[in-house]
């Protein structure tokens, strides 16, 4: 199990890195070209993140966090989940609708396992930091309460002949309610170019 919940950060590390490696392609091919799209917004340049700058992405993220909790749940609430059958499914189709939901599935299932060691499983796999791929990374500060973890720190690597620094800050929250635990988590990316002062950009 343990095992899966590092794969699965391991996975989360490699998005990241593709998505730098993608941005940075953009960039080359702009400067080639020699001018910048005109669609781009220009962003302040990346500045070392100070105690109270965490403080205020942390407080943002855990207010979004908050957000996507509630419209979760109402959706869930309008999508009547659980009157569905265990194990059991739900197909509803409408092949008139030309632009918007033409096809649902509602599902649910059993698992092997309780639900205090399902949410266990989940809770200790989003709040793993460490990340074992070839990125160097050094976590700043890791806080795991009851039902909310705080990840922060930094990673480097390179690609091609650029070196890339990211500071990147996650939140995890966890909600029982009901004999139903749901997990939810945002996390902030803040990448810099290493030796130059051009902004990147915030995924």
């Amino acid at each position: 199990m343990l095992r899966k919940m590092v794969d699965l950060q391991i996975e989360e590390a490699r998005n990241l890195r593709r998505i730098l490696k993608r941005r940075t392609k953009i960039q080359v091919m702009e400067k080639q070209l020699g001018e910048r799209s005109q669609q781009t917004p220009v962003l302040p340049k990346a500045m070392p993140a100070t105690f109270q700058d965490n403080s205020h992405i942390f407080g943002q993220i855990l207010r979004d966090v908050e957000q996507t909790y509630a419209d979760v749940d109402t959706l869930i609430k309008e999508m009547d989940i659980y009157s569905i059958p265990c194990p059991g499914r739900n197909r509803r189709a409408t092949n008139s609708t030309v632009n918007g939901m033409c096809l649902e599935l509602k599902e649910r299932f059993m698992v092997p396992f309780s639900i205090e060691m399902t949410a266990k499983a989940f809770w200790e796999m989003q709040c793993v930091d460490d990340y074992r791929v070839d990125i160097q990374c050094q976590v700043q500060n890791s806080e795991q309460g009851v039902d909310t973890a705080v990840v922060d720190f930094n990673a480097t690597y390179s690609v091609s002949d650029f070196i890339w620094r990211s500071k990147v800050r996650k939140v995890v929250r966890k909600y029982v309610k009901n004999n139903a635990t749901m997990l939810i988590y945002r996390t902030f990316v803040d990448p810099k170019r290493s030796g130059m002062n051009e902004p990147i950009g915030v995924f």
